[in-house]
């Protein structure tokens, strides 16, 4: 046993205290009887010191309670060591099995599965094995067992993916499943041991002790020999056409072909020389696309061992002016000419139909709408418009002369506060400017505004002010409707309220509006295998996914419920949600292609780190790290019954003397 703060047991001194006053006693407790005291003359009391200790049983419990005080604070700890058998104690080996993508390199996964039949011959009739793939997750594969057929049978299943294999977020999923395990354990971990997917930290690489159990690491590289691959390592769009790049990785000098493939037709190829270990950059002139999403495929020959990265898989837009839906009681309103002038500049078409003359049955096929004046919205409208935001529409709205009267506003059902009241010698500037949202990234602009009227709402929890007025009322808010959401401008756009519609910030502000809203900027077109998307980026909150093979991805019932999709495979994601349909380019990680294997230094440094047992020691009783128990809890329950027993003992003694 040790102490962590030894010095507090000086506060053992104060042992001497109770005794001290246990010896102490001013008055004789001995008492004699008296026939009469009339006759006798009175004198001063003397008063006697007996040196004898008193209550014997209260001064014990005063000192034990001295005694476990200053223990107590000085953290008595006892060490128990751990004695384990190495070689003999560990039961449970954990076949973990590299499936990420650059596991496809020629033989690499072949390897990997021998070496793993190799380990499972031998073993003991006293351990089992469980086999688990590591990619960008870990998968349990098979049962846990000692049966060397039913473990081969489940490596025979093991297939390379498309997804990147990051070791330190693998060893933190281990971490969690040795948890769940009560034998001790070796972990074989099979892998090329790319040094692309090393963390931050080295310490991320070790394995945590289980329930102060030893935990084995042993690794086995299937590979020793330099991999040398080629890649496409970018596209990008100019003017002019398509720039694209090829690098090599622990590769000689080599001539290549780079192919052009759009919409399944060769379009061109062109040959060059890609340095060692380097990169070469090949101009294409700008192809014929069609109307809509082009899928274009850039490829690399003659193939090489890791042929999953010689293609990518690249989305190019040909859209013509995308139609935005403009309700208005007025069409020939100011308002609305201003908007059709702004959202046009932009690149979009305004389609402005009447609220009088509107089938709303038209609604879902626009991912998002404009209102010129929200009070001019009718109460079946409103309802309809409702419905549309609550399916994941949106909708952008201002306040204008329609506005006016009302107590509730429409749709969005916030209570009017107040009016901002008119004043033709007084302007109302803005104040605050929400930067960090994509509506108003590009803010520059703004501060020249003037507003000489606006209708205040009563805002709520569901609401985001983007900008205010001097005195905090709300100018633009984001109300989050159900899976949609809806943008409101406090004040009118016809010139008469501000001077908003004549800025030139006004173009960019509703271009801005419209790629937000119609989530042009939320879904990223390219994507990496392993990336994943959500449904509501994509314009709805519900719809489904078709996979490069053309296999639905969601259920039928998944299709109406916001859903998180996975992109496991490489190739064209189709997503289709109400009113929308985009094409997604999907390749694996390029950190997948660089084919540097981890150090021979930094891995001998992992593998001794992850191997708590001394080498050579099987069948021998090894110390490993000790348990340490903490005393002092026990110690302070301890000190509670003995206070407690302390009150009442004195408080007894304390009775008898006074006689009562």
């Amino acid at each position: 046993m040790s102490l962590l703060a030894p010095l507090f047991l000086l506060g053992l001194g104060l042992i001497a205290l109770p005794l001290w006053l246990h010896r102490l006693q001013t008055q004789t407790p001995e008492r004699e009887p008296f026939s009469s005291t009339m006759l006798l003359v009175a004198s001063e009391q003397r008063v006697h010191l007996h040196k004898k200790l008193q209550f014997l049983l209260l001064l014990g419990l005063r000192i034990a309670l001295l005694v476990l005080l200053a223990c107590a604070f000085a953290k008595p700890v006892l060490e128990k060591s751990t004695e384990v058998f190495a070689g003999e104690s560990v039961t449970l080996h954990l076949l973990v099995i590299d499936t990420s993508f650059s596991m496809g390199y020629a033989d690499h996964l072949d390897a990997a599965l021998t070496t793993a039949g190799n380990i499972i011959d031998s073993l003991d009739s006293g351990q089992s094995a469980q086999i688990i793939a590591a990619d960008q997750r870990l998968r349990i594969i098979g049962e846990r067992g000692n049966d060397a057929g039913q473990l081969k049978s489940a490596l025979a299943a093991l297939t390379v993916g498309q997804t990147r294999l990051d070791f330190g977020e693998m060893m933190n999923g281990l971490n969690g499943l040795l948890e769940e395990y009560n034998d001790n354990i070796a972990i074989h971990l099979i892998s090329d041991f790319h040094a692309s997917g090393l963390p931050a930290r080295f310490a991320d690489l070790i394995p945590k002790t289980a329930s102060h159990r030893p935990v084995q690491l042993l690794l086995y590289p299937v590979s020793n020999s330099v991999t040398a691959n080629w890649s496409i390592s970018s596209v990008r769009r100019t003017r002019e056409g398509l720039q694209v790049s090829a690098r090599g990785y622990q590769s000689p000098a080599q001539q290549l072909t780079v192919s052009l493939q759009v919409n399944g037709a060769d379009v061109a190829q062109q040959a060059q020389l890609v340095p060692a270990n380097g990169e070469m950059e090949v101009f294409f002139t700008q192809p014929e696309l069609a109307s809509g999403d082009n899928r274009l495929v850039i490829s690399l020959a003659p193939a090489d061992n890791l042929p999953g990265d010689d293609r990518r898989h690249v989305v190019l837009e040909n859209t013509p002016a995308l139609p935005v839906l403009l309700l208005t009681a007025s069409p020939d309103a100011l308002a609305v000419t201003y908007l059709k002038t702004a959202l046009e500049t932009g690149g979009y078409t305004v389609e402005a139909v009447n609220i009088a003359d509107l089938d709303t049955r038209i609604l879902p096929r626009y991912p998002w709408l404009v209102i010129d004046d929200l009070g001019a919205v009718t109460a079946p409208l409103a309802a309809s418009v409702t419905e549309y935001l609550q399916a994941g529409g949106a909708v952008f709205t201002a306040l204008g002369e329609r506005s006016q009267s009302l107590d509730v506003l429409p749709v969005s059902n916030h209570p009017v506060k107040s009016l901002a009241p008119f004043n033709p010698d007084r302007f109302y500037a803005i104040a605050r400017i929400d930067g960090s949202h994509p509506v108003l990234a590009k803010a520059a602009g703004w501060r020249g505004v003037n507003i000489s009227r606006a209708i205040i709402p009563q805002t709520g929890e569901e609401d985001r002010v983007l900008m205010s007025l001097e005195g905090g009322e709300p100018l633009l808010l984001e109300h989050e409707y159900g899976a949609g959401r809806l943008l409101l401008l406090t004040t009118g756009l016809d010139n008469s309220w501000s001077d908003i519609p004549v800025h030139s910030i006004f173009v960019t502000f509703m271009a801005q509006t419209a790629r937000y809203l119609g989530n042009e900027f939320a879904l990223e077109r390219q994507q990496h295998a392993g990336d994943t998307i959500l449904l509501k980026q994509a314009g709805g909150a519900s719809g489904q996914v078709i996979d490069p093979s053309g296999q639905t991805v969601l259920t039928l019932a998944d299709t109406h419920s916001t859903q998180n999709v996975v992109l496991r495979e490489s190739g064209f994601y189709e997503v289709y949600t109400p009113g929308r349909q985009r094409l997604i380019a999907v390749n694996p990680d390029p950190r997948e292609s660089d084919t540097a294997a981890i150090t021979p230094d930094l891995l001998a440094r992992w593998r001794a780190a992850g191997e708590p047992l001394p080498a050579g020691t099987a069948g021998q009783v090894v110390e490993v790290a000790p348990v340490t128990i903490e005393l002092w809890h026990a110690l302070l329950l301890l000190l509670v019954v003995i206070v407690l027993a302390e009150s009442l003992l004195g408080n007894r003694y304390l009775g008898y003397r006074t006689g009562q």
